[in-house]
């Protein structure tokens, strides 16, 4: 049932405008009884108000992910949105989100645990707040992504991953889990490859000979430790030999 629900939401966009248009209904009308306990709590009866809290956080969390969906299964009606949601230029800052995440309620909590008085309920308040919670809980983990999690991240590719390289798949050919001893980061390496995956044979001693005539030479460039960039997509090709080329 759930891989139905999705397929629908994948290909139908009808199923895109009812899931949107449910769940922002879903979530008005949460707001607009939130806000109506708050305003009158003694005239709300308490049994109301409780089934309230016991259900408001699953149903707005559910209509949420409902409405975001459409959106992550490239549904055609909401396809520019996707693309715009894509796009290299949030690269940055979905980097430093989840450091901003960790970060922010610190923020807050130092300055309201530290005010002198509490604070009038007020918008303008409340959304310059927010930008400034926002904003220095980005500059926070950019900086902690720069002089703590960067270092350490390559700290761990230099002595916990150590000095090879993975060439975990070669597109449709069986290359997999093959490695490269000593790679150096930037260093262009030649791959001894065949056109024809049936071309090879295996000799006398058992290792895996191949046929020069059929032989052709793919240059890959080794990026970080653990991955191959490979310019052109190969076909009926077969891995043979990794070999160094001189500078």
């Amino acid at each position: 049932m759930l891989k139905e629900i999705l397929q629908q939401l994948h290909t139908n966009q009808w199923a895109a405008v009812m899931a949107i248009g449910g769940s922002l209904i879903t979530t008005g009308l949460l707001v607009y009884l939130l806000t109506k306990i708050n305003s009158s709590p003694d005239d709300t009866a308490f049994v109301f108000q409780l089934f309230f809290l016991l259900l408001q956080r699953p149903l707005f969390c559910g209509a949420t992910a409902l409405a975001i969906m459409p959106f992550v299964l490239y549904n055609p009606l909401v396809v520019p949105v996707s693309n715009l949601l894509a796009h290299s230029f949030w690269y940055p800052f979905a980097k430093l989100s989840y450091g901003a995440y960790l970060s922010h309620c610190v923020f807050m909590m130092y300055r309201l645990f530290n005010a002198e008085r509490g604070i009038w309920a007020c918008e303008f308040d409340a959304f310059m707040y927010f930008l400034a919670y926002l904003t220095l809980s980005f500059i926070f983990s950019l900086l902690v992504t720069l002089f703590v999690e960067m270092p350490v991240l390559n700290c761990y590719k230099v002595f916990v991953l150590g000095q090879k390289v993975h060439i975990e798949h070669l597109y449709d050919s069986p290359v997999s889990n093959r490695k490269i001893p000593k790679p150096d980061i930037g260093r262009k390496y030649d791959l001894l490859i065949s056109k024809d995956s049936n071309s090879n044979s295996t000799g006398s001693d058992g290792a895996e000979t191949l046929d020069l005539a059929n032989a052709e030479t793919l240059t890959i460039k080794i990026e970080d430790k653990q991955h191959s960039i490979i310019p052109q997509k190969p076909k009926n090709r077969t891995f043979v030999e990794p070999k160094r080329l001189n500078n």
